[in-house]
């Protein structure tokens, strides 16, 4: 068997404030992955908007084949905050509100209000 684990927390925060157990962090410290943020990798958010889009496309049955270039650089400039689930959700929407082939710049969210909740990255310090 085979046990994935992942958090958005910082756990040695966790365990030094007792919300997290450390003999459980040290059971399952076998392999840390540390993944870059969404905005940090590039053209990645192209190609898991193309990922989005094909499975959304099957699962609505909606005829919508493509991202416009101006729809293509408005998810390149997001910030992301909320990372690859907030990608997920912005494709998942603008197939409900597109009525074209492709997806429009108008049927993805504005990101108004993402801009406004992001924060200060917290610094990372190497273990």
């Amino acid at each position: 068997m085979r046990l994935v684990a992942a958090t958005n927390r910082d756990i040695t925060q966790s365990i030094a404030t007792e919300q997290f157990r450390e003999d459980l962090f040290h059971r399952l410290n076998v392999v840390q992955l540390r993944l870059p943020p969404l905005r940090e990798r590039g053209e990645d958010i192209l190609i898991l908007a193309g990922h989005f889009l094909k499975m959304f496309r099957a699962t609505m049955n909606k005829n919508v084949d493509g991202i416009t270039s101006a729809a293509r650089q408005k998810l390149l400039v997001h910030h992301w905050p909320g990372n690859v689930r907030e990608l997920r959700n912005a494709i998942e929407r603008a197939l409900i509100l597109e009525t074209t082939r492709e997806i429009q710049p108008s049927s993805l969210p504005d990101f108004q209000i993402e801009g406004r909740l992001q924060k200060v990255p917290p610094i990372q310090t190497d273990p």
